[in-house]
């Protein structure tokens, strides 16, 4: 019985040792490639979620740059606000259209002088100060004409002054000469327009 038993040792023993080098192949070698290959299917995973949504942001690009054409569309038809690319540009404007107002109501102007603009928002106040002469019979048509304007034109401080020998009991020529003075402002969006 001694070499059975001497037999089944060297089984026991055999099997025993295939046992270690098993465990220590598993927990040297093949343990760590099966972790590198189900981290390797994890950023797999990960990156095709990640290209999926890459893509359907990509679908909704076209959707977006139209909506965004349109709001600059928009936005560039907002009545009321002058235009310019920069304030230089619409304050130019704002004069040349300030200027073409008096003059075709007989009016001239004396002084003119353009005020630093402010910003009010997402907005810029251009503000241009006037002192002109006009016939007292045209003031109506000039206020009018501002009043009414598009894009939308603002008086502020207003004073008006008749000739010093103008006595108010007397009947007034109506072509009598006011002195006029105001200020003018209008709004542009910043960052320009046409």
């Amino acid at each position: 019985m001694t070499s059975a038993h001497s037999r089944l040792l060297k089984r026991s023993l055999a099997l025993a040792i295939l046992v270690v080098i098993a465990a220590v192949a598993w927990l040297g070698v093949a343990r760590p490639l099966a972790s590198l290959v189900e981290d390797s299917d994890a950023d797999l995973d990960r990156s095709l979620k990640l290209l999926a949504a890459y893509h359907r942001t990509a679908m909704t690009q076209p959707a977006l740059e139209a909506g965004l054409k349109n709001l600059r569309t928009q936005d560039a038809a907002l009545i009321g606000l002058i235009d310019g690319s920069t304030t230089e540009v619409a304050a130019a404007k704002l004069q040349g259209e300030i200027r073409r107002i008096i003059a075709s109501n007989n009016g001239e102007i004396r002084t003119e002088q353009n005020l630093p603009a402010t910003k009010v928002g997402d907005f810029e106040r251009l503000e241009i100060r006037y002192e002109f002469a006009t016939p007292m019979n045209s003031l109506r048509d000039v206020v009018h004409q501002i009043e009414f304007y598009v894009p939308y034109l603002f008086i502020d401080a207003l004073q008006i002054s008749a000739p010093e020998n103008v006595r108010p009991d007397s009947s007034v020529d109506a072509n009598l000469k006011l002195t006029v003075r105001w200020g003018i402002h209008a709004y542009r969006r910043l960052g320009g327009g046409a």
